[in-house]
């Protein structure tokens, strides 16, 4: 069921406009309403988000701190945009201003920090956020994941893996999709083996989307052992003119 029946008529056509890009008339909304809650401005700032105007998203969320105090949903969709336009100084101060409300702890938060780190570089402090969470869900891990193949550090994403079973956490299509790419490379293709049997155990198999990933390995793999080979080739040539 969509909440958004549950919010108040104005909130909801803010919301509306703002997904379907008309946010002249999402702005209009919200200009008129008499009182503004966390959702109002939430909804605008998201529909900012959502177009690129990233510069606007920026200035309403400094005008909505001058009204009431931003929610983690507030800085989701912050840290969401820092992660976009990769901008590490925007994301420290979020991180700053949250640490300061008490939302570093919420496990939404803490994907979005884990995310925001990744896309930014800064892998260890990723890793940290990481380490210290209490809770983990397979959001955390797809997210970790993902960053991975974004920043082509295929160590993070291979580790990702192994807490995964440490964990006992069951990988789902999200998953699989972020962890084929990394295992096309030669180093990871045990892991790639072992990805694909697990996707006949969970039932993937059939899912198009992954098909593609598989076959896209496999003939990354196989090209890679054959300029090997020929590579291979090439020095006992040279050997045997030597000779």
């Amino acid at each position: 069921m969509d909440l958004s029946v549950m919010l108040p008529p104005g909130n909801i056509l803010i919301d509306m406009f703002a997904k379907c890009g008309d946010l002249f008339a999402s702005r209009e909304v919200f200009d008129k309403l008499d009182c503004r809650d966390s959702i109002s401005w939430n909804s605008l700032i998201n529909g900012y988000i959502l177009s690129g105007n990233f510069n606007e998203g920026l200035k309403l969320f400094r005008k909505m701190k001058m009204h009431l105090n931003p929610d983690p949903i507030t800085y989701v969709l912050l840290l969401s945009m820092s992660s976009q336009v990769a901008d590490l100084d925007l994301g420290k101060q979020l991180h700053c201003d949250m640490a300061k409300s008490g939302y570093d702890s919420d496990l939404v938060v803490n994907n979005a920090l884990v995310d925001m780190y990744s896309k930014c570089g800064e892998v260890d402090e990723s890793d940290k956020i990481f380490n210290r969470m209490e809770v983990h869900d397979i959001v955390t891990c797809n997210t970790v994941i993902a960053a991975s193949v974004h920043s082509k550090d295929l160590s993070l994403g291979l580790r990702m893996i192994s807490r995964m079973r440490t964990k006992g956490l069951m990988p789902d299509v999200a998953t699989v999709l972020g962890i084929l790419p990394i295992c096309s490379s030669v180093a990871a293709k045990l892991q790639g083996k072992e990805v694909h049997g697990c996707i006949f155990k969970l039932g993937f198999e059939d899912y198009v989307p992954i098909c593609n990933a598989l076959i896209e390995m496999y003939s990354k793999l196989f090209a890679l052992w054959c300029f090997r080979a020929e590579e291979a080739m090439k020095i006992e040539l040279k050997c045997f003119v030597l000779l």
